[in-house]
């Protein structure tokens, strides 16, 4: 199973990749609220809108545009309401369009 992760600074990226060594993601994104910072974080926006599934820090804004963007069928799963969604593959579905990730079809 592939993840995209969208880390807020390099060594937190970094953590996560000598944990996990196939993740995907961006590790520099530029400087705090500069133009290529905010560029990065639409595109991960639009690359976590078009997930499967989202596990996501509980409280966070980031995930939670990422699901609005992606639709009532991506669910976003936190530390507050873990559910077993990733498990049953009939209730994932995917995006053919990354640039609409809030149109969706069902994943086999």
């Amino acid at each position: 199973m592939k993840f995209f992760v969208s880390a807020d600074t390099p060594d937190a990226f970094d953590a996560l990749k000598t944990e996990f060594p196939d993740i995907c993601g961006r590790r520099e994104k530029g400087l705090y609220n500069s133009a290529d910072a905010l560029r990065a974080a639409v595109v991960d926006l639009y690359l976590l809108g078009s997930s499967t599934h989202l596990l996501g820090a509980h409280y966070s804004s980031f995930p939670e545009m990422a699901q609005a963007l992606g639709g009532p069928k991506l669910d976003l799963e936190t530390s507050v309401n873990a559910r077993s969604a990733l498990l049953e593959s009939s209730t994932l579905s995917i995006v053919i369009n990354p640039l609409r990730p809030f149109e969706r079809g069902v994943a086999s």
